[in-house]
């Protein structure tokens, strides 16, 4: 066997030398003992991200913090011109800066880690002759790897088979989509990569085709390993939401500075001294600018994702969280998102039995097949299904698969019936089919092997049928097998299939048929049309891949339909509900027919009885203009092409709606795109995948909700942050002016201020990103992350507040001055008011829609624990001696306490103040 330290050029080697150099089977995979010992020696096919928690590099972007660097310049500064006392204090500052910021990062890392582990991949692998679904970790060299349409491809490979295989290797270049590849043809080995159309690369994505490889390379071994890297990292670019936030700290940071050089060039002219001034202006610059606001959105988001992880979604980004609040229209399919996406067949029925109205219904015991006319209709379904069967003793861990337990007696050398777990892999309708082939009596692998493949192309809406070709079947050398949309095989089929013979169908016949479909559809059920063709080409007709509408001459034989069910969740009705009232249109748009459609939407209460229901067709025909005056009304499409679903997405977004949009099929990819957030479900493609932005892991239309509230609460926490950072920030700098003016002492020293911007980085940088989320989150109208980060609410709030508070501060100092107040004691008073007013501030903006009285403070353990800190450092910074002179803390007597409780007293009542005028005018 090769040894994995050798270079190897695998391109320039046919593919029976690459199999022979591994030591493997193509058929039958390594075996598990074989796989244990690869395992040890090549270790787990991931890449070794570097962990920076500790690093020198992640201590230096600490350092890099602009608040940071001007406290440790300011201390360098206070040093050097003997101020020991005061660079004690701006040391102790900067360093609770850096925990704080240290903190914040650490958390913020963590979540990111939990995120990635929740997000893993699989393979499709041979290993023992089976075909089985492994996560991708898990691939060693000389694993044999099955691909198809939509699957990334876990490791480096060489093809040892393909047929119409064409690779997006975008990873590798933009350029590269649609990239064909030869499993037969060599390479000279000097060749670059992007010309070894043999291989295919870790990280890249099947757009067409099916193939088969032997993999070379894992883990950290890949040619793309640094590209995969990047790939693999949560994507951190700064969200609309961060650049709005920055753009007000900076805005803010101005106006304070350019206030700040005024007090400084006044207080010069007034023989104040200028170190001193110089001093308190960087400390009131300490205090008021908050440089990391922006990564307090970031914690947020990220602590978003996390709650929404626990309950099944995952969103790929920062900036979908803040999308997904704003979304204002729902598209949505039905199965899996509002079904429980466990389709079973419920019918098996054929012409006659239309005819005569005679229906094969499913009992508790499954299907008991009457004629050979209905066991032909469930094979041809069973052989057209790209579903997969893997049997595995006592369950199987493999997630993303429905599995179903049954009996089968087995020979291991063990006497008697043992169960065993059968896991079907594939999409809902595919699974459904292979378990009803198993109830009726047909194994797929048994049908394949009967009837062997010779070609196939997947259920696809846009082509809207199933197509595989089979040999041994019928007088033909082969059969062509179509499954899919009854009114696009009726359409193509001259014949019918009775009692095993095939008979000329009439245009009564075919009305009958088409009528069945309807009565269907009424009852909540779905039908799935059967039919084939005998031929002697052993390939599907070019027309049929192409462009099947153009696929007219078909002379198809009809054999008949399968009924399947998809039971609506218990919690969809609600959900759909809560949409609607959370300002969310929500628009059913499936490929199922008008009553199909009709019946789920209005089960749900997506759609009014007798409002207008929209087909595919009728679409089509429409003008931008006229599609757009529809979708004002109506609410239900059905029989709709993904082209069709794309232009409502954009039509949409044209007239400034905010679209979130489900799909799974491969072939939904450009409309997910084309949305603000593309939902899909974890078993969907990896293509499919790379389109959306929001996975459910579990649950349908209910964890889309939780996802929206997720992202609302987040942006309600980053408003929340923005109003403390506004509100609080300009009251040191009016005082110090006022001051100033006034010819008095300065309200406070340097060394004050820097302990009052160590308070308030704790309520800016992390406190609101771990607090509940509002109870009437989801009442209120969406908001786009992508406007202003202040409301008008916001806006008023921090107006009055700020002019309130500024007020009662200079009028108090003003008092104070005038009655002949000790200077240190008025410093004293001035620090313990603003103090206070921090940490009230800070407690009730915990929920700005709801008076003092009706927060519940503990459900924010870090709110309340930040809060009871700073209480409890205030104190010790006034009980004990060494800290008073650190400080320059005197006594204050017992007048001055009542004026301080009244003081906090006029703080809590403006700030109620200000959250009643804001919240009911400025909404």
């Amino acid at each position: 066997m090769v040894s994995h330290r050798k270079k190897i050029s695998w391109q320039s080697l046919s593919y029976d030398t690459a199999l022979t150099a591994f030591g493997v089977a193509s058929d039958t995979g390594l075996p598990e003992q074989e796989y244990a010992r690869r395992k040890e020696k090549y270790g787990e096919n991931i890449l070794r991200t570097r962990h920076e928690a500790f690093s020198v590099r992640f201590f230096w972007e600490l350092m890099k913090n602009p608040l940071v660097l001007m406290l440790f310049s300011t201390g360098i500064f206070t040093f050097i011109f003997g101020e020991y006392l005061l660079t004690i204090v701006i040391l102790i500052a900067c360093t609770a800066h850096a925990g704080i910021i240290f903190f914040q990062k650490w958390r913020t890392r963590k979540v990111f880690a939990k995120l990635k582990e929740i997000r893993k991949s699989f393979s499709c692998v041979v290993r023992n002759g089976r075909t089985m679904d492994i996560p991708t970790e898990n691939l060693v060299p000389g694993d044999i790897i099955l691909l198809a349409t939509g699957y990334r491809v876990g490791a480096d490979a060489r093809l040892i088979f393909a047929r119409e295989l064409e690779m997006n290797e975008s990873l590798i270049s933009d350029e590269r989509v649609g990239v064909k590849k030869n499993a037969t043809k060599t390479v000279p080995r000097e060749r670059p990569i992007d010309e070894q159309v043999n291989m295919v690369w870790a990280g890249t994505l099947v757009s067409a085709g099916v193939g088969k490889a032997v993999v070379v390379a894992t883990g950290g071994r890949v040619q793309c390993a640094a590209l995969l890297e990047r790939l693999h990292m949560m994507d951190t670019t700064r969200t609309p939401l961060q650049k709005n936030v920055l753009v007000a700290v900076l805005s803010l940071a101005a106006v304070v500075i350019l206030c700040l050089a005024t007090i400084l060039a006044f207080g010069a002219s007034t023989g104040s001294s200028f170190a001193t001034v110089i001093l308190l202006s960087l400390a009131v610059l300490a205090a008021s600018v908050h440089t990391r606001a922006s990564a307090a959105v970031t914690l947020a988001h990220a602590m978003g994702m996390e709650t929404l992880a626990k309950k099944g979604g995952f969103v790929r980004n920062l900036a979908g969280v803040e999308t997904l609040g704003a979304v204002t229209v729902l598209l949505t399919g039905k199965t899996g998102i509002l079904t429980e996406g466990k389709i079973r067949i419920s019918e098996v029925t054929t012409p006659r039995c239309v005819f005569e109205q005679k229906t094969n219904k499913k009992t508790q015991e499954g299907f008991s097949l009457r004629n050979n006319d209905e066991r032909t209709v469930l094979l041809h379904a069973v052989l057209a299904s790209d579903a997969r069967i893997e049997w595995n003793l006592h369950g199987s861990a493999i997630p993303h698969a429905e599995e179903w337990h049954g009996m089968e007696r087995i020979s291991s050398g063990e006497t008697g019936d043992r169960e065993r777990s059968l896991v079907i892999h594939g999409r809902p309708f595919e699974r459904g089919v292979l378990l009803a082939g198993l109830e009726g009596g047909i194994r797929h692998e048994d049908a394949v092997r009967v009837h062997p493949r010779t070609d196939f192309l997947p259920f696809d809406s846009s082509r809207q049928c199933a197509v595989s070709v089979h040999k041994k079947m019928g007088d033909a050398a082969h059969r062509l097998v179509l499954v899919g949309a009854p009114e696009f095989l009726l359409s193509r089929a001259v014949f019918f299939l009775e009692e095993g013979v095939k008979k000329s169908m009439t245009a009564e016949m075919r009305s009958s048929l088409a009528s069945y479909c309807a009565t269907v559809g009424k009852r909540g059920e779905r039908s799935v049309a059967v039919a084939y063709k005998d031929t002697n080409e052993k390939a599907i007709p070019l027309a049929l891949k192409k462009n099947p509408e153009e696929y007219e001459d078909a002379r198809l034989v009809f054999a008949g339909f399968l009924v399947c069910s998809d039971t609506i969740r218990a919690s969809a009705r609600q959900a759909v509900s809560f949409a609607q009232e959370a300002g969310i249109r929500v628009i059913l748009v499936t490929g199922d027919n008008r009553f199909a459609a009709e019946y789920a939407a209005e089960a749900l209460g997506i759609r009014q009885r007798n409002q207008d229901v929209a087909e595919g067709e009728a679409v089509r025909g429409k003008s931008d203009d006229a599609l757009g005056a529809m979708l004002s009304e109506t609410t239900v499409f059905a029989r709709m092409l993904p082209k069709d679903k794309e232009r409502l997405v954009l039509l949409l977004r044209a007239r400034g709606e905010v679209v979130a949009m489900t799909g799974d099929d491969t072939c939904d990819a450009r409309a997910l795109q084309s949305a603000h957030v593309g939902i899909t479900r974890s078993n969907s493609s990896e293509a499919v995948k790379e389109s959306s932005g929001l996975f459910l892991m579990r649950g349908g239309v209910d964890t889309f909700l939780h996802a929206v509230k997720t992202g609302r609460s987040s942006t309600d926490s980053v408003r929340k942050t923005m109003m403390y950072v506004l509100s609080a920030s300009l009251s040191e700098v009016f005082l110090l002016g006022a001051a100033v003016a006034l010819g008095g002492p300065f309200p406070f020293l340097p060394a004050q201020v820097f302990l009052i911007s160590v308070m308030r980085g704790s309520f800016v940088n992390f406190v609101y990103a771990f607090g509940p989320e509002a109870p009437d989150v989801l009442e209120r109208d969406p908001v786009s992350a992508v406007r202003h980060v202040f409301g008008k609410s916001q806006r008023l709030f921090a107006l009055v507040l700020t002019l309130v508070t500024t007020a009662v501060l200079v009028g108090l100092y003003a008092i104070l001055l005038r009655v002949g107040t000790p200077e240190g004691a008025l410093r004293t008073f001035m620090f313990l008011a603003l103090a206070f007013n921090t940490i009230f501030l800070g407690m009730l903006l915990a929920n700005p829609r709801q008076p003092f009285w009706r927060i519940n403070f503990a459900s924010n353990t870090y709110l309340l624990g930040t809060a009871v800190l700073c209480v409890m450092a205030l104190s010790a910074l006034y009980l004990f001696s060494p800290f008073t002179v650190l400080f320059s803390l005197e006594p204050l007597g017992k007048g001055l306490f009542l004026l301080l409780a009244g003081f906090c007293v006029v703080g809590v009542s403006a700030v109620e103040i200000a959250k009643r005028i804001a919240f009911r005018w400025g909404d």
